[in-house]
Parts: C-alpha cells; structure tokens; sequence
C-alpha cells in the first residue's frame, strides 16, 4: 500500500515536470533532428519489417522443433550406470 502511493506521488512528479525535465539534450537541437530525419525517412517502415522479422522466424523453429520432435521415454536410450 505504501509503495502504491510512493509510485503514484513519482508518477505525478514526472507527469507534472515533464516540460522542465528533458531527458535527451541533444533532442531539441539540429543534432536531435537530423537523427529524427535520418530514422523516420521513406525507409522506415522496410527498416522496421527487417529488425522485426527474425522474431517470428525464431518463433517458427522454436514450434517446429518443439512440436515436430517430441521426446518420448520409451524410445529414448537407456542410461546404465556402470
């Protein structure tokens, strides 16, 4: 209960001072603009589908190995101690 409170008493704190408290420097200046320009250009969303597209790649082996290969006790090789 305490620490609800201390994490809303923090939020509004950041809420509040947002306008006074930038935290990139470098974003209101023609450095923070260029970088603005050069992310969100006409090849933005081709950038995007490439970063994203090995996770649903990974996806689809993680699921083919886990539902193609199943370990079955019976046929697995027996452990002798010797």
């Amino acid at each position: 209960m305490r620490i609800g409170r201390l994490v809303a008493r923090a939020l509004f704190t950041v809420v509040l001072f947002t306008n006074y408290l930038p935290a990139c420097p470098l974003c209101h200046t023609e450095t923070g603009r260029q970088v603005r320009a050069g992310i969100f250009d006409v090849h933005f969303s081709g950038n995007l589908l490439y970063t994203l597209l090995p996770f649903p790649l990974f996806l689809f082996i993680v699921a083919f190995i886990y539902y193609r290969f199943p370990i079955n006790a019976d046929k697995a090789p027996e452990c002798r101690d010797k």
